[in-house]
């Protein structure tokens, strides 16, 4: 018996050209969205209730956002380096500690915290008094429209 002869591979023709891009004003950079943007009230920080946690709070939106599983893993290893009730973050921890928390490699992790700063998630200021004045910080938020969100599941459930 005998086998049957190999099937010539096909040599790969010249690749597809790409489908012309619309054209639209260039776009403006990415930065973080303040509350006072135009059309930025959705991811604009959220006012907490006297009966609301910020950690609790925090935690919950994350898990209801549908950011991607990466940015949900940095958003949920800083917490615990925040304060519970304001976010605040005075330690902040460096890229390679947080890519040792996560498992992400220390650029993935750099790219995440720019996800969660363009989403309204985390903030950076300069402290403006104290022994640290003039450190940058990080500051744990809830948009505006993830806080209603949590607040509208919550009062149907309870």
């Amino acid at each position: 018996m005998t086998s049957p002869a190999p099937r010539p591979v096909p040599k790969p023709g010249p690749p597809r050209p790409r489908p012309p891009m619309p054209s639209t004003p260039a776009a403006a950079p990415l930065t973080p969205v303040t509350a006072s943007s135009a059309g930025s009230v959705l991811i604009a920080p959220g006012k907490l209730r006297q009966d609301e946690v910020l950690r609790a709070v925090y935690q919950r939106g994350i898990r209801l956002s549908r950011m991607l599983p990466e940015a949900r893993l940095v958003a949920l290893t800083l917490l615990p380096y925040a304060n519970y009730k304001s976010g605040l973050i005075q330690r902040v921890p460096t890229p390679e500690q947080l890519a040792f928390g996560t498992g992400l490699a220390r650029g993935q992790v750099l790219v995440q915290v720019e996800v969660l700063a363009q989403r309204g998630w985390l903030t950076r200021q300069r402290l403006h008094s104290g022994p640290n004045a003039g450190q940058e910080v990080l500051q744990l938020r809830v948009p505006a429209l993830v806080l209603e969100q949590i607040r509208q599941t919550r009062d149907h459930v309870g």
